[in-house]
């Protein structure tokens, strides 16, 4: 299992390496760049005085345009607000709104995205295979059961990690909670003077389980339609169910289980919130300006990436309900309709919930999965 574990940490270490080399070479001023002068080309001796540094350029802070190409890299800080008091957060941990921006690159957005897919990927679907090679097996079905549930979860806490460590290393230590490129602060979002505001956690926990329940009914439904009711062996959940009968044979139905739950309903949600819902939902908002084109790109780009064409569109209705649980509508209504709309679209065209919605919707979702599979299985 170490060297499991090595092999499923090497490509996290190997993206860290790749983005500090990356940020190195985009952030490295051209005065430093040393250029060879005519002489030094044609072999003239090289004179003993040393060379004379370049004179300083004043640091000059330039508001951020939003009609053309935006510069803004992802350690800048956005536009400040035109009050010094829109800087403290409310009771319930959220900023002015008005404030907000998505201040990235557009090509560090692509490159983030890229990233993440390649974490996905390979601490997503790689790891059970290189399991079942160490220890010499063709089929991962004939691996033991606790290794299984133990490699299934240590895939999940790879992504989540992963994602994580990228997400420092793309857009800095600090949480800027005026940058909307900046998935974290879905979460920081629920502390005030270091305290978890409870309150705000326990009210996007509420709507996203109701959103996780329409979320189930839309999914069944639009199964139904599209490839007339399939078993929930056949769907998202066959693994899950192959999982727990493997556990029934060999007595670890127990730690199958539990492996089960700690990585459907616990740590997917969380990882693939945090990205899809919290980094891709309002990228695709700075490009499209409609929050409901950008739920259905969201939603399609997490169905494309679940590599399942049976379940793409009962994952994508599913996915289409965690992007509403992670608006805020009532505060996205009221911007879209205020008096000056050219200040709504300088900004967002609408206003995030907490992570905690999503991700509870997210999870409820999955644990009606599981149970489905259990009661058929």
């Amino acid at each position: 299992m170490s060297l499991f574990t090595s092999l499923a940490t090497l490509p996290g270490v190997v993206m860290a390496a790749v983005a500090r080399a990356f940020h190195a070479r985009c952030t490295a001023p051209s005065a430093v760049r040393h250029r060879r002068t005519r002489a030094s080309r044609v072999g003239a001796p090289r004179t003993d005085h040393p060379r004379r540094p370049p004179p300083a350029r004043p640091v000059t802070h330039r508001p951020v345009s939003t009609n053309g190409p935006r510069l803004v890299t992802a350690r800048a800080a956005s536009t400040p607000p035109a009050h010094p008091d829109d800087d403290s957060p409310s009771t319930s941990g959220r900023i002015d709104d008005a404030s907000v921006r998505f201040d990235l690159d557009p090509a560090l957005a692509a490159w983030i995205t890229a990233r993440f897919l390649f974490i996905w990927i390979s601490l997503g679907y790689l790891p059970v295979p290189i399991l079942a090679m160490l220890e010499g097996v063709d089929d991962a079905a004939a691996l033991r059961t606790s290794h299984l549930a133990l490699a299934l979860v240590a895939s999940e806490c790879g992504k989540l990690g992963g994602t994580t460590t990228m997400l420092n290393a793309e857009l800095g230590a600090s949480v800027d909670a005026r940058n909307l490129a900046d998935p974290r602060h879905g979460w920081t979002r629920y502390f005030l003077d270091e305290k978890v505001q409870w309150a705000s956690v326990a009210e996007d926990v509420k709507r996203g389980v109701a959103f996780g329940l329409v979320a189930s009914v839309a999914a069944r439904l639009v199964d139904a339609i599209v490839n007339g009711g399939s078993d929930a062996a056949d769907g998202p959940a066959g693994g899950a169910l192959a999982l727990l009968a493997y556990g029934q044979t060999d007595g670890h139905a127990g730690l199958a289980t539990v492996a089960l739950i700690t990585s459907s309903c616990v740590l997917a949600p969380a990882t693939e919130e945090l990205f899809f819902r919290g980094f891709v939902l309002p990228a695709c908002d700075r490009v499209v300006g409609n929050v409901a084109v950008s739920i259905a790109a969201t939603a399609g780009l997490f169905a494309a990436v679940h590599f399942s064409p049976r379940d793409a569109a009962s994952l994508f209705a599913a996915g289409c309900a965690f992007g509403a649980a992670a608006v805020d509508w009532d505060s996205s209504s009221k911007k879209m309709n205020a008096s000056d709309a050219s200040d709504a679209n300088a900004t967002m065209g609408f206003t995030a919930a907490g992570l905690a919605a999503p991700t509870a919707a997210h999870a409820t979702f999955n644990a009606g999965v599981l149970l489905e599979a259990v009661l058929r299985g």
